[in-house]
C-alpha cells in the first residue's frame, strides 16, 4: 500500500526526526504502528503540520525512515492563523494527493479532519486516529453546536465519513463523545482500543544510570504539561518531608509547556525542596524499567484521566503506581492490591509512607501488577498489527 500520514509532530517522533535519536522517548501509539507498516513494506509519506520547523531540521538516524518523504508546513494556533492554517494543511494535502496516487490517507489527531476532507473530495479511503479526547468533559454542559464552534476540528473528526476512526481507550471517555455525537449512526467503523506495551531488558549501562540516584525516590515520568499536574508531586513530596521522610523526586519527561514548569520550579524552591527534585530530561524505556523498579512509587496525576502509557508501563515493569481515584483506572486496578488509588493528597503522603515503610505490601502489590497487566495489556508488534488491519480492510473493500 502507499499511505499518505497527516499529523502534528508529537514529542517522541520529534526526537527521531529531530533530534536522531534511535528510540522515540514518548508516544508509542504513534510511532510502534507507523514502524511496524514501514518494516512490512508499505511506502509512507507524512505531512507534519507544526510551527517553524522545515526540512532543514531533518536529523535522523534511523533507516526505517530512509525511503519515507516528510513535508512540513506551517501550523499557528493563534486565531485567525489557524483557519489560515488549515487552508494551507489541506492545499498541501490536496496538492499530494493529486500529484500521487495513494491507496489510503491516514489523519492523526484533530487536524486529521483536514485530510479527511481532502481524502473524500478524492475519493480516497481514509482514517482518523484520536489519541484520548478533551470534549467528555464538555459533552453534559454544552450543546453538539457550541462543541462544534469551540472544537470545529475534532467535533469533525467524529462527525465526517471515513472507513474508520480509532480513539485510545486512555480513561477520556472517548466512547462516551462518540455516542453523543453521532448517536451510534456515524457512516464508519469505530475502535476503541488500549494502547499497547512492551518490556525492553534494560542494558548495564542503564541499570548504573539509575544505581546513582538519590535513594529513596519517587518518580513522575510524563511530558511536563499543565494538565499532567505535576506540581503535585512536589505537593506530595513536601508532605513527606514533613512528615519526617526525606524521599526524593525524580521528573521525566519533555517539556512542552516551559511556563509551567517554571512555575513547578518556583514551587520546589519555596518549599526549599531544590536539593531533592531533579529532572532527568527524557529517558528511553530501558531506563524506566530500572526507575519503575527501583522507586517507591510511580506518581500518575493527570486532571482528566491516569490510563496513558505511563501507567501501563509502570504496572507491566512491577512498580507501585500511585494514581487519582477518578474511574479511569477502575478497570485495571484494585486499589491497595496492585496499585494505589488516592482521593487526595495527603492520602498519597500517606500511602506512599506506609508503602516506604511495609517492604513486603509493595513486593505484593509489585507481583499483582506485573500478573495483572500481562493478562490485559498487549505488546505493541500485535496492538499495531490490529491497526494495520484497519487500514488494509479499507483499502480492500473499497
Amino acid at each position: 500500500m502507499r499511505i499518505l500520514y497527516v499529523t502534528p509532530l508529537w514529542s517522541g517522533f520529534r526526537d527521531i526526526l529531530l533530534d536522531g535519536a534511535m528510540d522515540a522517548k514518548g508516544m508509542p501509539a504513534f510511532i510502534q504502528p507507523l514502524k511496524r507498516l514501514i518494516k512490512l513494506g508499505h511506502e509512507v509519506d507524512i505531512i507534519i503540520a507544526e510551527p517553524n520547523i522545515s526540512k532543514n531540521d531533518l536529523n535522523i538516524s534511523v533507516d526505517w525512515l530512509e525511503r519515507t518523504r516528510i513535508t512540513f508546513t506551517n501550523w499557528d494556533t493563534k486565531s485567525f492563523n489557524r483557519i489560515f492554517s488549515s487552508f494551507k494543511l489541506y492545499s498541501v494535502v490536496n496538492c499530494m494527493l493529486n500529484k500521487n496516487e495513494y491507496d489510503f490517507v491516514y489523519g492523526h489527531g484533530s487536524i486529521g479532519a483536514i485530510a479527511n476532507i481532502a481524502a473524500n473530495l478524492n475519493g480516497i479511503p481514509c482514517g482518523i486516529r484520536l489519541y484520548g479526547t478533551f470534549l467528555a468533559r464538555e459533552i453534559k454542559h454544552i450543546s453538539k453546536t457550541r462543541i462544534a464552534m469551540k472544537h470545529l476540528l475534532e467535533y469533525m473528526s467524529f462527525k465526517l465519513p471515513k472507513d474508520f476512526l480509532l480513539v485510545t481507550n486512555d480513561g477520556t471517555r472517548g466512547d462516551q463523545v462518540y455516542d453523543y455525537l453521532t448517536n451510534q449512526r456515524a457512516k464508519y467503523k469505530f475502535c476503541f482500543m488500549l494502547n499497547g506495551v512492551d518490556m525492553p531488558e534494560p542494558f548495564p549501562d542503564d541499570i548504573a544510570i539509575v544505581n546513582q540516584l538519590k535513594i529513596p525516590f519517587i518518580v513522575y515520568p510524563a511530558r511536563i504539561a499543565r494538565w499532567k499536574r505535576q506540581h503535585l508531586a512536589v505537593d506530595i513530596l513536601k508532605g513527606l518531608h514533613d512528615n519526617g521522610v526525606p524521599m526524593n523526586l525524580y521528573f521525566a519527561g519533555h517539556i512542552t509547556d516551559t511556563y509551567y514548569w517554571n512555575e513547578v520550579e518556583r514551587k520546589i524552591t519555596d518549599y526549599g525542596l531544590t536539593p531533592f527534585v531533579t529532572y532527568l530530561g527524557t529517558v528511553d524505556n530501558r531506563v524506566l524499567h530500572c526507575l519503575y523498579q527501583k522507586a517507591v512509587a510511580v506518581l500518575s496525576l493527570y486532571e482528566l484521566s491516569n490510563l496513558g502509557n505511563v501507567v501501563i508501563e509502570a504496572l507491566k515493569y512491577g512498580a507501585v503506581v500511585v494514581s487519582v481515584n477518578d474511574g479511569s483506572l477502575d478497570q485495571f486496578v484494585v486499589n491497595g492490591e496492585n496499585g494505589i488509588l488516592v482521593e487526595n493528597l495527603a492520602e498519597a503522603v500517606n500511602q506512599i509512607h506506609f508503602i516506604y515503610k511495609n517492604k513486603n505490601k509493595s513486593l505484593e502489590i509489585r507481583e499483582s501488577a506485573i500478573h495483572m497487566a500481562s493478562e490485559v495489556f498487549k505488546d505493541w508488534d500485535t496492538r499495531a498489527e490490529e491497526e494495520i488491519q484497519l487500514i488494509e480492510s479499507a483499502v480492500i473493500y473499497k
